[in-house]
């Protein structure tokens, strides 16, 4: 038998610990792997935050231009306007 088999699960025949679902688990090794799994996903959520927030603040700016350049047109719009009815 090579060491790594030595080591694996019966059950569940992960390599290092348990899977979530293993009933050989005992509690110490589900408290950590619980912990384990809390710091990933807050990880994971706090760089998705960041992007969210990145890309609402560019919506919020190409807003305030779509505005910009709207109002431009309306003034562009109607100074021809005047032009053509003299």
């Amino acid at each position: 038998m090579k060491i790594s088999e030595e080591k694996k699960c019966i059950e569940c025949g992960a390599y290092k610990g348990h899977s979530p679902k293993c009933s050989l688990m005992g509690e110490a090794y589900a408290k950590k792997t619980l912990i384990d799994y809390y710091e990933a996903w807050l990880e994971m959520e706090t760089k998705h935050r960041k992007y969210a927030d990145r890309l609402y603040k560019r919506i919020e700016v190409l807003k305030k231009e779509a505005e910009f350049w709207k109002g431009k047109y309306t003034v562009v719009k109607n100074e021809n306007n005047k032009l053509r009815k003299k």
